[in-house]
């Protein structure tokens, strides 16, 4: 997912979806890329299971920070509190990218 950020706001630009198996090629990393600049986004999110390097690829060189977002919780131990633990990792990677922590 693609984010930008204003003093009010934060709005989703887009989303991207590469296959973690398959490298995309240059045509597709260029058209991210491009997206993130023209559109100035903030953020680029990425799943844990993605490598890094196809997010650091389309970033370099740009004002856009990476973040990664679990929405599967992996790391959450189940039980009476994994929910609200759930709810909070998702919205303290939100903010940590948003913010540029």
């Amino acid at each position: 997912m693609v984010t930008t950020k204003n003093t009010t706001d934060s709005t989703p630009l887009g989303h991207f979806t590469v296959n973690p198996e398959i490298q995309p090629g240059a045509q597709r990393l260029h058209e991210i890329r491009t997206q993130l600049v023209e559109q100035k986004a903030t953020c680029v999110f990425a799943e844990p299971q993605f490598r890094p390097a196809v997010v650091e690829a389309v970033a370099r060189g740009t004002s856009v920070r990476m973040g990664t977002l679990d929405p599967l919780g992996t790391n959450i131990k189940l039980g009476k509190t994994s929910y609200s633990a759930f709810l909070s990792q998702l919205a303290n990677q939100y903010a940590s990218c948003l913010k540029g922590d």
